[in-house]
């Protein structure tokens, strides 16, 4: 379409991906609507426009497509996450969600500004053949990129980049994640880690890959910084965290580190992998949610009681061992054990680093996730072996539910049997996104 959107076969295989993860989500939180008596036209039509726009983003090939279609769809996630109004907490985390959006918004169309001041053109291809014809006469060294035309390129490079990372959770652009996730319904809780988190980290791939892979020897340095820290931060931060959402939150920073630091090598191995691991981590994603929504869906007589901090996961009843056991799956799945499908696509990342010489990185994300297994298992301990004193809440996990838990725990399980054919898949497709050659 006039080279604003591009429709090859990577776009449509995420749009289908996508859709798919939506419906998902919806139809996990139906039992919690009609719990909670929640009016559902408003929620469905924000999440329908929001899909949308999620699925115009990642088909966008120009700067202000990218920017408006973004925007867009972050105004419907803005409205989700304050749309439990009678909470102050859903209103105070949608004002910040919204304020640290817009900052970082007029960041990125002052970037898009300098492009098109440099360029003359937003189209990411435009720009990208641009650049590498400047490259062709420029010593591309450091002090002679800085001194030469492609100096523009660079700061505008680094303003636009903060929006996609800022979308995705990296540290330091990710003040709004734990308050965000902590103060949403724990339904839009869930359509931002298991949709958002995918269509962001596609958007980026698209966006830095398409526009920027001139200078992706710095873009890589830039990216395996933001990724360590990012883990560090994410991986130390959980431990003091004694509520779910806010353990989900800075995990979820954590695993977007080593969604990064895949793209960092520039390697089909290392894209492939990233991409592996946001799919599996939506997958784990979708179990666990599944669970905390029907937890939460539970009354206690006349009252509710709210599963808020980890340990009252002691008040769940020991009889329902199906949802308890994918749950626990799903945990031990994020903390990397073997034979899981965490541990095979973090295994992916360490050595697509291992094999590009970032030795000391890969042993600092190994020991993290070591770390990082302490406060998967506090769950587990918590749901299985810690005395419960008080009444239980009886926990109803309806047929369908309790499916979709067992198919997806299924897919984490049996990782290793079609793990192949996945990256074979995701390598494939990946040759529709760049138009360099390896």
């Amino acid at each position: 379409m006039n080279n604003y959107l591009v429709h090859d076969q990577f776009v449509i295989f995420f749009k289908l991906l996508i859709i798919f993860l939506t419906l998902i989500v919806v139809f996990i939180s139906v039992d919690y609507f009609k719990a909670h008596a929640i009016r559902v036209f408003e929620y469905s039509i924000l999440i329908l426009f929001a899909t949308a726009g999620s699925l115009l983003l990642i088909s966008s090939y120009d700067l202000i497509g990218f920017y408006l279609t973004m925007e867009f769809t972050s105004f419907c996630l803005y409205t989700l996450a304050a749309s439990y109004y009678k909470s102050i907490y859903s209103v105070e985390a949608a004002i910040k969600y919204f304020v640290h959006g817009c900052c970082v918004s007029g960041i990125y169309v002052f970037g898009s500004a300098l492009f098109f001041l440099g360029a003359g053109t937003t189209n990411f291809y435009s720009i990208s053949a641009l650049i590498f014809n400047i490259t062709q006469n420029t010593k591309m060294t450091l002090p002679a990129v800085l001194f030469s035309d492609l100096s523009i390129f660079i700061v505008a490079s680094v303003l636009t980049s903060i929006l996609p990372l800022f979308k995705i959770g990296i540290v330091p652009h990710h003040n709004w994640v734990a308050d965000v996730y902590e103060g949403s319904p724990m339904y839009v809780t869930a359509y931002f880690s298991i949709v958002t988190k995918l269509v962001m980290v596609i958007a980026l791939i698209r966006f830095f890959f398409n526009v920027l892979p001139i200078f992706i020897f710095y873009l890589g340095e830039v990216f395996l910084f933001y990724g360590v820290i990012s883990v560090i931060f994410g991986t130390l931060a959980a431990f003091s965290e004694q509520k779910i959402k806010r353990v989900l939150a800075y995990s979820s920073i954590s695993h977007s580190g080593y969604i990064i630091l895949g793209l960092a090598p520039y390697t089909f191995y290392g894209l492939s992998a990233s991409l592996s691991y946001i799919i599996i981590y939506a997958i784990t994603n979708i179990i666990i949610f599944t669970f905390l929504v029907t937890c939460l869906s539970a009354k206690q007589g006349e009252y509710r009681k709210y599963i808020i901090y980890v340990s009252d996961l002691c008040l769940l009843p020991r009889q329902n061992y199906t949802a308890a056991v994918c749950f626990s799956v799903a945990l031990l799945s994020f903390a990397g054990l073997p034979p899981f499908a965490g541990f095979f696509v973090k295994l992916n990342i360490f050595i697509a680093l291992w094999e590009a010489g970032h030795t000391v990185i890969t042993v600092i994300l190994v020991i993290m996730s070591l770390i990082s297994t302490y406060y998967y298992l506090r769950f587990i301990k918590c749901l299985f072996f810690s005395p419960n004193n008080f009444e239980i809440l009886p926990v109803c996990v309806s047929v369908a539910n309790r499916g979709i838990m067992i198919f997806f725990t299924i897919l984490l399980i049996f990782y290793p049997f079609y793990a192949i054919y996945l990256d074979f898949f995701l390598s494939h497709l990946l040759l529709n996104v760049f138009f360099c050659d390896f």
